[in-house]
């Protein structure tokens, strides 16, 4: 009898460690590491210049499909998928994924959580026209671009540099035309864009007052 009751406490004992050790350990998979260089070179190999082409067939494409593109070079870069919880941040198959996965406003939502600290801000409201930011290599830059519809797109950080040698036609310049050729780069979808000025579409705006509502911010992921 004594025997059974010991055998009894030590199982429990198990239990409640093992229960323990679940609570304890389960939340380090979210704050797994982040390797924003290869966040960036996941981004340059899926995108092309105004082509569709690189896309990744092995995920969903949307027709406004840069958050989509952003968080599938997040993911490559280690960031771990949090498949619980509110707000979470997932991808399932093409049919089935968090709407944090593929809109801007629902992504901001997770990464800006209050007390997760996924990430730190860095607001450029007013230097638009800079060649330079702080931001590093898989940083994420969060654009308004001042026609009323507030934080609608996203683009990934991927370097500093000379400008791809590339003529838009939509914008009727190319991209070493602006900030002396160089300047930090970014690779984005919709439209799709690599090596590109980081504020390419401040450049190609000629409407002087939108130009002058623009607002970027940049999303420093954390480790």
């Amino acid at each position: 009898m004594i025997r059974a009751s010991l055998n009894y406490f030590v199982f429990a004992l198990i239990l409640v460690c093992a229960f323990l050790v679940g609570t304890l350990v389960a939340p380090v998979a979210e704050a797994a590491g982040y390797n924003g260089k290869a966040a960036a070179a996941y981004a340059k190999i899926y995108a092309c210049n105004n082509n569709t082409a690189c896309r990744n067939k092995a995920y969903v494409n949307y027709y406004s499909n840069c958050t989509n593109f952003v968080s599938q070079a997040l993911l490559a870069g280690g960031k771990k998928e949090v498949e619980s919880g509110y707000p979470f941040w997932a991808y399932g198959n093409k049919n089935v994924h968090s709407r944090s996965w593929s809109s801007v406003d629902h992504f901001l939502e997770f990464w800006e959580e209050p007390g997760k600290k996924r990430s730190t801000v860095t607001h450029y409201t007013k230097k638009m026209g800079s060649a330079y930011t702080s931001a590093a290599k898989g940083d994420v830059y969060v654009y308004d671009w001042g026609k009323g519809d507030g934080w609608s797109h996203l683009a990934i950080a991927t370097g500093y540099g000379n400008f791809v040698n590339y003529y838009d036609v939509t914008a009727r310049k190319n991209y070493n035309s602006v900030t002396g050729g160089s300047g930090d780069k970014i690779a984005q979808h919709s439209t799709d864009r690599d090596g590109a000025p980081w504020n390419w579409g401040y450049h190609g705006e000629p409407d002087k007052t939108v130009k002058a509502k623009m607002r970027t911010k940049i999303l420093h992921i954390s480790n």
